[in-house]
């Protein structure tokens, strides 16, 4: 990013904070709180980078990206979370919502506005100050071959696009685009959500304009809104367990004209099943997700797959972590005249590492990753080591 680009984008948060109830009076200052998130990143493979990335332009092994978080109180019982991301090409909202209060002494909270997924365990961990590793899970960002902007017109087109998701998914007209994640934790969606807790119970329920594979987060373009929420159990101190589910549309309404008779594209759901699980003992950390996912399609059928990941992370009182994750994704079989195959390229991912906490707010990473494509002509293998700077602030 140029820099001037850069002073107009400090230039709006500038305004923004200004603008911001919590900074109207003197005496209110206090309310408002602001912070910083910066990454610094280092790789060795680009190649092998792309399959990590959260979209065409951004991912979290971007050599420099910076998180600025503006939260203030406009009233006792309303809080306001603003999120802004400014990388080498871009500047963009990550974030920004309002959370309702209505009783301080109750656990129940209202949040409305471009909010994180409420589903599944990963969203608060998605930060790199949370994240023990430097990627997401493949369930958060692996891209598949099917778009939300496009659909393909039959199986063989489909198949075609096999592998190419993360590349850009083409189904032999127009130019490639990269396909959908499971869930896409880098596009947050507009959305009304109740969330909160009684013991031993928490729970998350509302609605998004769009399915969590595809956000929508301006404009709703599908004429439907997608339902979805969480439910969890904290049997002892120390563990949660949670299943999540959601049911909406995914496709865009510029595709209609590639729909059958009579069809829109809330026709069209994905509908997804997700299971959640966390333990942790003194120094040992152990999580783990699992989900089963359907993306029904005008011309090929409901699309399936389903995987989830193992993480183990232990930590030192010298600051210092070691920390793993397996991961894997399946799709289920297409056919297309005599072939016979998954509709997209089954994926199986590891990775390992350490990091240090050099001090508060401050951390190192390094860590190994081998992500292994199971493609048509043969497995494909990819290598790759990256270094990353947390610096909070």
């Amino acid at each position: 990013m140029r820099t001037h680009s850069i002073l107009r984008s400090l230039a709006a948060l500038a305004l923004l904070t200004l603008s911001t109830p919590g900074a109207a009076r003197a005496d209110e200052a206090q309310r408002l709180r602001l912070r910083g998130l910066l990454d610094l990143a280092l790789h060795n493979d680009g190649h092998a980078a792309e399959i990590a990335r959260f979209d065409a332009t951004s991912s979290p092994l971007e050599s420099q990206r910076l998180r600025l978080f503006a939260e203030g109180s406009a009233s006792p019982h309303i809080d306001v979370f603003t999120q802004v991301v400014i990388s080498q090409d871009e500047f963009w909202f990550d974030g920004a919502y309002a959370l309702v209060t209505p009783w301080h002494e109750r656990d129940l909270h209202l949040m409305a506005g471009k909010i994180p997924a409420p589903i599944g365990a990963w969203a608060s961990r998605t930060y790199s100050n949370e994240n023990p590793l430097v990627n997401s899970p493949l369930m958060y960002q692996h891209h598949t071959s099917l778009r939300w902007d496009d659909t393909p017109l039959s199986p063989a087109a489909l198949l075609g696009a096999a592998g190419q998701g993360w590349e850009g998914a083409n189904y032999g007209g127009g130019f490639g685009e990269l396909g959908m994640p499971v869930v896409d934790d880098y596009g947050w969606d507009f959305g009304l959500v109740a969330l909160g807790s009684v013991a031993p119970f928490e729970f998350s329920i509302g609605a998004t304009n769009s399915a969590p594979s595809w956000a929508s987060p301006g404009e709703d373009v599908n004429e439907g809104k997608a339902v979805l929420g969480r439910v969890g159990i904290v049997p002892t101190a120390g563990m949660r367990v949670g299943v999540s589910a959601s049911h909406g549309a995914y496709l865009g309404n510029w595709v209609r004209w590639a729909l059958p008779a009579d069809k829109t594209e809330g026709d069209y759901p994905q509908t997804l099943f997700m299971g959640d699980l966390a333990y942790e003992r003194g120094h040992l950390e152990l999580r783990a997700e699992g989900f089963a996912n359907a993306w029904k399609t005008p011309w090929c059928g409901t699309l399936r797959n389903h995987g989830g990941y193992a993480e183990a992370r232990y930590g030192f009182d010298s600051g210092v972590w070691l920390a793993a994750r397996g991961d894997a994704m399946r799709f289920s079989d297409l056919t297309a005249g005599a072939l016979t195959r998954p509709w997209d390229d089954d994926v199986d991912r590891f990775e390992a590492g350490a990091g240090y906490r050099i001090a508060r707010g401050a951390a190192i990473k390094g860590q190994w990753q081998r992500t292994r494509l199971q493609e048509l002509g043969g497995p494909q293998t990819f290598d790759l080591f990256v270094t990353q700077l947390s610096l909070g602030f």
